[in-house]
């Protein structure tokens, strides 16, 4: 049919499992989206839709198939007033959310919102936060100095695990080199930090390619590593990195904790305590509970009787 022709021209791609947008998406969406719903009703089946490899897609396959936005859905991450239950105000909202990411992941969440928004069936708020996480985490992150002047110091991405940060039970990690950020937690048994090792290992080519100044890791954790398992590993990352430094927040003290940080440090590892409040925004601390601002200050007493090892 003439629109599968055209749109063949345009994308050099069109079958039931893969769609590359063609730029001419952008400039007549009605034309286009008449052609597609007139393909799909032929063909009868919903295809996948895949994003080109323009300045807004990644040419991953997305699986977002006919769902368009629910703006009456709620999300405690993102909220939207009377007014601005609508496109760009959303586009907006999730840019700013996002803006750690940069201006090109900026522009990416435009696409997407805009082929999500003409789409059939329902992405709810919480659905499209789910699947810009997913996409965020592997974005590689510009990184810029904190205001504290400690330009490695980074804080979890999620407004609410930075006021969870001074929560022992669960262990969160931030490592952070050249232009990569990576967040892990503790989950099914295995440590936060164990997690950061696996990944990093991985990457120990890349890492290598980098000028011997610039091979620096910090890591930024709540829960100072432990002894038997978190800290071996740590240091088998010496043989990667010139420089690693950890931030912490509470040092569980006694015996092992001594142990563990000199273990650290005879490794050549800087081991820094840090108090996360310091490096959040005005809005994270505002909205603080009466427990959270306990544990932060329960964590500052920690650090001042449990300080390290000579």
């Amino acid at each position: 049919m003439y629109c599968e022709r055209q749109i063949n021209q345009e994308s050099g791609i069109f079958s039931p499992s893969s769609l590359r947008k063609p730029q001419q998406y952008f400039e007549d969406k009605r034309a286009i989206q008449a052609c597609f719903a007139d393909w799909v009703s032929k063909l009868g089946q919903k295809p996948d839709i895949i994003f080109g490899k323009g300045s807004y897609g990644t040419g991953e396959r997305l699986n977002l198939v006919q769902r368009k936005i629910n703006y009456e859905s709620l999300s405690k991450r993102v909220s939207l007033g009377e007014g601005e239950k609508n496109l760009e105000s959303l586009i907006s909202k999730l840019q700013d959310f996002y803006s750690r990411y940069g201006m090109k992941f900026k522009e990416k969440i435009r696409g997407w919102l805009e082929e999500i928004n003409v789409q059939s069936d329902t992405w709810t708020l919480g659905d499209i936060l789910r699947f810009l996480d997913a996409r965020a985490k592997e974005e590689p992150i510009p990184i810029a100095p904190t205001e504290k002047g400690i330009a490695e110091v980074r804080l979890p991405f999620s407004m609410s695990a930075q006021r969870d940060f001074a929560f022992p039970a669960h262990t969160r990690a931030v490592a952070v080199f050249g232009q990569r950020m990576f967040e892990e937690q503790s989950s099914d048994g295995v440590h936060a930090e164990e997690q950061i090792v696996t990944r990093l290992q991985k990457l120990e080519a890349e890492v290598a390619e980098l000028e011997v100044r610039e091979r620096k890791l910090s890591i930024t954790i709540n829960n100072f590593p432990c002894l038997e398992r978190c800290t071996p590993q740590i240091i088998t990352l010496t043989t990667i990195f010139t420089t690693i430094t950890i931030y912490y927040v509470i040092p569980y003290g006694g015996e092992n904790f001594e142990a563990a940080a000199r273990k650290l440090k005879s490794a050549g590892i800087n081991l820094i305590p840090i108090d996360p409040r310091d490096y959040m925004t005005p809005e994270v601390k505002r909205d603080l509970t009466t427990d959270q601002a306990y544990r932060f200050e329960q964590a500052a007493k920690r650090r001042t009787l449990n300080p390290l090892p000579k």
